[in-house]
């Protein structure tokens, strides 16, 4: 067994020799390198391009220029997508600004019918407070009976600025029928 140890040791020394004095005498010019120990990737990288006969320093060149164009045409592929990715991202964001537009436009819009909506229920609501000082005033059977004639939302509308003891009068001065649809119509619109 320690005999085969010395063998195996002999034989890696040997080979290391040899491959250095074979490296040494290419590096000092006394060989030419063969063309293909430049493509190796280790030891091209150490080799001395110089000592290469001329129709290989030709076939590595060529080598190297095929190598850089496929390099060069992948880059242009990854910058027209790039290109193509980045137009598609101008779009959306000018979308996305357009639709943002709109969106202001409508909640500025709903936010001026939301005002006119909340001044005509103040200018309702103090007309029906106005009117229900009118029939404060006057005999409970005489403001059923005109109260009778109005729209179902005028009478609630009124009914709701009245004092409670008012509203109970005039109810009493209704017919049972109008009376009891008043109440379900205020039930309903004041849960």
């Amino acid at each position: 067994m320690n005999n085969r140890l010395k063998i195996i040791v002999s034989i890696v020394i040997f080979l290391l020799l040899a491959v250095g004095i074979f490296y040494l005498l290419i590096f000092t010019d006394i060989l030419k390198p063969p063309a293909f120990l430049v493509d190796i990737p280790v030891i091209g990288n150490i080799m001395p391009t110089e000592n290469i006969p001329e129709l290989d320093k030709m076939a590595l060149y060529e080598r190297e220029n095929k190598s850089l164009k496929e390099t060069i045409d992948k880059k242009e592929e990854e910058l027209q997508e790039n290109e193509s990715y980045s137009i598609d991202l101008e779009k959306e964001v000018k979308a996305i600004g357009e639709s943002e537009e709109k969106l202001k436009e409508e909640v500025a819009n709903l936010n001026e019918e939301l005002f006119a909506t909340k001044t005509l229920q103040e200018n309702q609501r103090a007309a029906y407070r106005d009117m229900a000082k009118y029939y404060s005033e006057m005999n409970a059977k005489d403001a059923a009976q005109i109260i009778t004639r109005l729209e179902m939302e005028h009478i609630i509308g009124i009914l709701s600025e009245l004092n409670a003891d008012i509203v109970a009068e005039i109810l009493q001065n209704m017919s049972k029928e109008k009376a009891a649809e008043v109440t379900r119509k205020m039930l309903v619109a004041n849960p």
